[in-house]
């Protein structure tokens, strides 16, 4: 089971301007998930990770706690582009600035909006990046559908309920 937490080091929303970055909550699901006995993966927005230094320092702590994903280079939307080429280029500057930055290889694209097109595909087997098909959120999973990944995002208050539940249901 993979746990996903999308938009990490992400500081606001793309659409209404709403504050997402919390280290506070951040840590919170951290030890929520690591303490299940669990693997916190990473949808990581990597143009802001020089924002967040206290954050990059919490995961290298913990580096071990951890999955890597790229979630792109900010947020784009990448199932509206055209051009393969430039979503590669984009997603290999993400995947090469968080191997980088973390010391760890990157397997995993989580495309922003949970959207896909046969150029993000074909961007990905350019550069070595599995997309992630299997995927649901905490109602999905509570109600009993079964996927290899649970999307959910950390500075969400109704999501961090259901992930509290979820883990407890695992148990």
């Amino acid at each position: 089971m993979i746990l996903r937490d999308d938009d990490v080091f992400l500081t606001e929303s793309p659409t209404d301007g709403a504050l997402f970055y919390d280290f506070e909550k951040f840590k919170y699901v951290h030890e929520l998930i690591a303490g299940a006995g669990f693997k916190h993966m990473l949808a990581i927005c990597a143009s802001e990770i020089p924002n967040h230094r206290e954050l990059t320092g919490y995961i290298l702590d913990r580096k071990d706690e951890f999955e890597f994903g790229v979630h792109g280079w900010g947020h784009e939307k990448y199932s509206t582009w055209e051009n393969e080429t430039n979503i590669a280029r984009s997603l290999f500057r993400a995947k090469e600035r968080i191997e980088n930055v973390f010391e760890v290889e990157v397997r995993w694209f989580f495309p922003p909006w949970n959207k896909r097109s046969q150029q993000m595909y074909d961007a990905c087997e350019e550069i070595g990046l599995k997309l992630d098909d299997n995927w649901c959120n905490f109602t999905e999973a509570l109600s009993g559908v079964e996927k290899e990944t649970i999307c959910f995002h950390y500075w969400n208050d109704s999501e961090v309920k259901q992930l509290k539940e979820y883990l407890n249901v695992q148990r």
